[in-house]
């Protein structure tokens, strides 16, 4: 009977151990937290106000994500990104910009026609300056806001999607020894007539090779902005990671950038915008099967934890080249 006992107990502990290795392996796919979102009342620098991620509850010292759309996006776009950033511990903020979406489609025509962008274009670095300007009195303990004494300004990450993988680069040097590392979304760092109007190429490429903080660069196996991706990754100073997503984990439908974005007309044909790699392109950001946060959470992980950076290998490829004809159209003009 005893025998009979202790084998019983023995097959229970075996069940609970089992119990928690499942537990633990599908870990990095669970919310740990449940969390809640407010945007600022208060305009600053005549186009601005903020959105803010955090998990429930009154835990401190938590990481804080600076993240930056991309041209004609707006909040909508990502916000499944961004909760589930924050749903692993850590405060977003995202500057919203009232001009993003000015002329709608027409904006973003005329940039690509004429170089004469409609709507806000802003990849300078100055809206993520000041997203930590206003985290930086928001989490005040006698601010009186939701995050008051809740974040950790030690912990700065600075993320970007698209050209607000641009507005990344250029806010690493106004925010010299204020952040600690920073996290690129499929960028747009290629050449194009919206990046030959707006922004040196030479310039993002000297910044980006004085990156002294861990960074991760972030694309997909089919996307229009791989091939600058892997550059930027390459010459990045620091301690770059790169991330190839499987195309067939994003939803290259991309019905959320189709109603949220100005690039509409662009995905309106999904089999010409799958092969241009324009819907990967969104569906890496833009999308609520979204898998780009798992990088981002890597990167934290790696950097003020102290953790292996991993990331789902199973949704992820080695680098792959793109095939030579678009290699030539998307690489960035400082490598022609």
């Amino acid at each position: 009977m005893a025998d009979e006992k202790e084998g019983k107990k023995e097959a229970k502990q075996q069940a609970d151990m089992g119990e928690i290795g499942d537990a633990k392996a599908f870990a990095g796919s669970m919310r740990r937290h449940s969390t809640f979102m407010y945007e600022s009342k208060e305009m600053v620098n005549k186009d601005t106000t903020f959105a803010v991620f955090a998990p429930e509850g009154d835990s401190k010292g938590l990481p804080v994500v600076l993240f930056q759309s991309g041209y004609g996006s707006r909040l909508e776009g990502h916000t499944s990104l961004c909760e589930k950033i924050a749903a692993e511990g850590n405060i977003v903020v995202v500057p919203c910009r009232t001009g993003d979406q000015y002329c709608g489609c027409c904006g973003v025509w005329t940039a690509m026609a004429c170089l004469l962008p409609l709507n806000a274009l802003s990849s300078d670095g100055k809206h993520l300056e000041l997203a930590y300007d206003f985290v930086c009195l928001e989490s005040k303990e006698d601010s009186g806001s939701k995050i008051a004494g809740r974040a950790d300004l030690n912990k700065v990450v600075l993320s970007g999607f698209s050209m607000g993988g641009q507005e990344v680069i250029n806010a690493s040097a106004l925010l010299k020894g204020k952040y600690h590392a920073a996290a690129v979304i499929d960028g747009s760092l290629a050449w194009s007539p919206v990046l030959a109007f707006h922004s040196c190429c030479s310039s993002l490429e000297k910044k980006t090779a004085a990156l002294d903080v861990p960074s991760v660069w972030i694309t997909s196996e089919g996307s229009l902005m791989k091939t600058a991706t892997y550059h930027f990754y390459g010459i990045a100073g620091g301690e770059p990671s790169l991330v190839t997503f499987k195309d067939s984990v994003l939803n290259l439908d991309t019905p959320l950038s189709y109603q949220t974005t100005t690039w509409w007309p662009f995905l309106a044909c999904k089999c010409m915008a799958t092969c241009f790699g324009i819907s990967q392109h969104f569906a890496l950001a833009n999308e609520k099967q979204d898998v780009s946060h798992e990088a981002v959470v890597a990167l934290i992980e790696k950097t003020f934890n102290k953790h292996e950076f991993l990331v789902d290998a199973a949704k992820t490829v080695e680098m792959t080249p793109a095939c030579c004809c678009w290699a030539c159209v998307t690489t960035p003009c400082c490598m022609c």
